[in-house]
């Protein structure tokens, strides 16, 4: 917030920023279609994303733009994908791994993070982990891990 007042930048000009991006970058139109948010930690960042919706007065853009579920209090929750979780499942094998911090698994996948905690350098290194998981987790070497049909062993069931 004090950043946001030393540049001279209201609140709800930010709000409506981020709701106007996503709504530029939505592919195609539908609920099927909405934006979900993706980061390391993202529970925390999301919490701050919906304080500044509600500071702003625009939940119910957030909600109409962001794909998400109202809850039993009537509060739109933002759908999300984490990033630790997407490593904990691509690298739950690797006894290297000790800690799912953005730097070390981006140490651990190959990926570049030259200023860990800048915000460019962290969104870039997670979009890189996000992609490279998601490709993992699709793949079991080089082939396709979509289910193999087994032959039936029999032609009829006898009654």
């Amino acid at each position: 917030m004090d950043l946001l007042r030393a540049r001279g930048v209201p609140l709800k000009q930010v709000a409506a920023d981020v709701i106007d991006f996503a709504r530029k970058h939505t592919l195609s139109k539908g609920p099927r279609y909405k934006p979900v948010l993706i980061g390391q930690n993202i529970p925390f960042d999301s919490g701050f994303l919906q304080q500044m919706m509600a500071y702003a007065g625009l939940q119910k853009e957030f909600a109409q733009v962001f794909a998400g579920t109202t809850d039993f209090f009537g509060n739109f929750q933002p759908h999300y994908l984490d990033t630790i979780d997407l490593a904990r499942l691509c690298l739950a094998a690797d006894q290297q791994v000790t800690s799912y911090k953005l730097e070390l698994v981006a140490e651990r996948l190959g990926i570049e993070l030259d200023d860990a905690h800048d915000a460019d350098a962290d969104v870039t290194a997670t979009r890189e982990v996000a992609a490279l998981c998601s490709r993992r987790l699709r793949q079991n070497g080089d082939t396709d891990v979509s289910q193999q049909r087994t032959l039936k062993t029999r032609d009829h069931f006898k009654i």
